[in-house]
């Protein structure tokens, strides 16, 4: 309860300090929009270099055997996407909570 009555404070403390008129607000969606358009490579630009490092933390495995190399060449082609989607997703929050804190 506490914790959510600080949250709410805070947020109307920061709505003060920036404004919430509907100026503001459009300001904003249209900055949101363009983001929303940007190709992920210029999007990685833009975030700070310590996101990046702990977005891509996690490394691809690779296999030991040399058995089977057309499966293993399919497993490995779903990891970099299941991969893929984890990194875009965890890249999502990232930016989400940069957002966040930017205000």
């Amino acid at each position: 309860p506490h914790e959510e009555s600080d949250d709410e404070e805070t947020i109307e403390v920061e709505e003060q300090q920036e404004g919430n008129d509907s100026e503001t607000q459009l300001r904003e969606i249209e900055l949101l929009k363009q983001e929303s358009e940007l190709p992920l490579e210029e999007l990685l630009q833009t975030l700070p270099p310590q996101i990046l490092e702990n977005s891509f933390s996690v490394s691809p495995c690779a296999s030991s055997s040399d058995n089977d190399d057309e499966e293993e060449e399919g497993e490995s082609e779903e990891e970099a996407e299941h991969e893929e989607s984890q990194t875009s997703e965890a890249l999502k929050v990232s930016f989400k909570s940069n957002l966040e804190l930017g205000r």
